[in-house]
């Protein structure tokens, strides 16, 4: 959550404060599973990814193609951020 100035909301701990949700992001890995990717240069090895609005909408008809790219020089790297090393 940002707070008026831009800045980010943090708790007395000093921790962040979540805001409302604004989307949500999925990715997984399995065998093959990103071979169907297109474009091709935007595959990740077997992973692939999603992303939803709090309707259950797609704010794009491919809305996680930057995903993609941005995750593509670690795609051998098989780890991931989590909102608990966050929040």
């Amino acid at each position: 959550r940002k707070a008026a100035d831009g800045s980010l909301v943090k708790d007395a701990g000093g921790q962040l404060v979540r805001g409302d949700l604004l989307k949500r992001f999925v990715m997984a890995k399995g065998p093959g599973w990103g071979a169907a990717v297109t474009p091709p240069e935007l595959r990740n090895g077997d992973w692939v990814y999603s992303a939803w609005l709090p309707d259950g909408t797609t704010a794009a008809p491919d809305p996680v193609a930057g995903c993609r790219g941005c995750h593509l020089p670690q795609a051998s790297q098989d780890y991931v951020h989590r909102a608990a090393e966050y929040f």
